[in-house]
Order: structure tokens, then C-alpha cells, then sequence
């Protein structure tokens, strides 16, 4: 059994799997968010911590959110644990 990653490594991995999804780059991102291209780098190699703030941010911009990201595996967990009974 795998352990559970963390939030901020799922919301990085969400932003980066969104950026490429999208074909977008770290410098439209930085653009978008009106970060520098080297903030945005650092943030999503993960050498710079990413506040929650600023990750809801870059979520909204490539249009996702916490909510988004967080509740589905929730209701997918409870859809399989109701699955078990029918």
C-alpha cells in the first residue's frame, strides 16, 4: 500500500499536470498571476513553499480550485464504501 500524498504535493502536481493538460506554460502562468517566471518556477519544482493563497490562485487560473481538487477523491472514497453494501 502507497502512502497518501500530502496536499501541497497534490496541489502541485495538480498545477503542473493542468499546465501541461493545457498546454500552457510557467511563464503564461506568471503572467496570469502577475508572479515572476522565477517564482513560479521555484514554487512548482518545489524549492519555494507555496502558500495556500497563492496555490488557490494558480488553481483558479487554470481554472480548478481547493474544492475541486479535494472533494473528488472524498466522494469517489464514500461512492466505493456505498458501492460495498449494494
Amino acid at each position: 500500500m502507497t502512502p497518501e500524498k500530502t496536499a501541497d504535493v497534490r496541489v502541485l502536481d495538480e498545477i503542473n499536470r493542468l499546465l501541461q493538460e493545457k498546454r500552457l506554460t510557467k511563464a503564461w502562468l506568471a503572467k496570469q498571476s502577475g508572479m515572476s517566471y522565477e517564482k513560479i518556477k521555484r514554487l512548482l519544482n518545489g524549492q519555494q513553499v507555496l502558500p495556500m493563497r497563492e496555490a488557490e490562485e494558480l488553481l483558479v487560473t487554470l481554472g480548478s480550485s481547493f474544492d475541486a481538487l479535494f472533494s473528488k477523491p472524498f466522494r469517489e472514497n464514500i461512492q466505493r464504501e456505498l458501492d460495498r453494501y449494494e
